[in-house]
């Protein structure tokens, strides 16, 4: 399980990054999801992917489509992804995300 402390973690860590030090990315492997765990973001004029992992953690992918949309999000049942992204925080209306 993804926690939004261990995203914390890593994120606090940006001031090593830079000359020498890359920004390290994270592997998330065999998350199961269902369609309540996709959206997708303003979908006509810069298609954003949202993935609701927990409570707590989402990934977003920029520059998505409607089609990857669609092969990701089923009617019933559910689907198994891997997901290779960098760690961030994020705040909005008061609310934080990993």
């Amino acid at each position: 399980m993804v926690k939004a402390e261990d995203i914390k973690r890593i994120t606090e860590a940006k001031t090593l990054w830079g000359k020498g030090v890359e920004e390290p990315l994270v592997v998330i492997e065999n998350i199961k999801l269902t369609s309540k765990n996709f959206q997708l973001v303003s979908a006509m004029k810069n298609p954003t992917l949202k993935i609701t992992i927990s409570d707590d953690v989402n990934a977003i992918k920029f520059k998505s489509s409607f089609d990857e949309f669609q092969s990701l999000y089923l009617p019933e049942g559910c689907v198994t992804i891997n997901i290779l992204g960098r760690c961030n925080i994020n705040t909005f209306n008061y609310v934080t995300t990993a």
